[in-house]
């Protein structure tokens, strides 16, 4: 059971993050205008972060997965990066935590001052030693992984160019592309490293059956 699920994790991550960014409305402007449209559209801001939650922690057990197969290939460097983004994707769950913290103040009566907090809590120190190693951890992980996945040889050259595209992309993309691009990529690239794990599963499967005959006439 769990080799099938572990698997699936590389796929079910991207998927549900790509979701999450089709139902997420658009946040731009101040505090007050982000409060505003958080009301507006409350349904669907509950619904894009809680999806986030669920695709941040299930990049986690994914990229494990990754990093152990890298260091079945020897490649230490590629199990310390696939880590190093796992972790990166742990702190993105504080960050769509903080973001949960404005939905009960769209609903708050006094919205000046609720508008004034969330400002505050994007602008303050906190916030960025947060973000920073986030960002780093996420960005140069993923980039780094991708490219010991393909020297390893553990997934093919354009599954890794697809999730280094996606990390380029969510820097540089447009919103709201930039969250569509990265996870749009991002599920093209580990479904390449997942059909790659499962044809070498079964290929590890075939080399045992033909090899238990030859075992019991000796």
């Amino acid at each position: 059971m769990t080799n099938r699920i572990l698997p699936a994790t590389l796929l079910a991550a991207p998927l549900t993050g790509l979701l999450a960014g089709l139902l997420l409305p658009q946040l731009s402007g101040g505090g007050a205008e982000r409060l505003a449209i958080i009301e507006a559209n409350s349904t669907r801001f509950l619904a894009a972060n809680l999806l986030l939650l669920v695709s941040f922690t299930l990049f986690v057990p994914a990229l494990v997965l990754i990093g152990h197969h890298l260091a079945e290939k020897g490649s230490r460097w590629g199990y310390v990066s696939a880590i190093a983004a796992a972790a990166g994707w742990i702190l993105h769950l504080a960050i769509v935590g903080g973001g949960l913290v404005q939905y009960p103040m769209a609903a708050a009566a006094d919205r000046a001052a609720m508008s004034e907090v969330a400002d505050a809590m994007f602008e303050s120190a906190s916030f960025l030693v947060l973000v920073v190693p986030m960002l780093l951890l996420t960005a140069l992980g993923m980039l780094l992984t991708a490219v010991a996945l393909w020297r390893a040889r553990v997934a093919p050259l354009w599954a890794a160019i697809a999730i280094v595209a996606a990390i380029v992309a969510d820097f540089v993309a447009p919103e709201p592309f930039d969250v569509l691009s990265l996870y749009g990529l991002l599920t093209v690239g580990f479904a390449g490293v997942y059909a790659a794990l499962v044809r070498r599963s079964r290929e590890a499967m075939v080399e045992e059956l033909i090899a238990e005959p030859q075992q019991s006439h000796r």
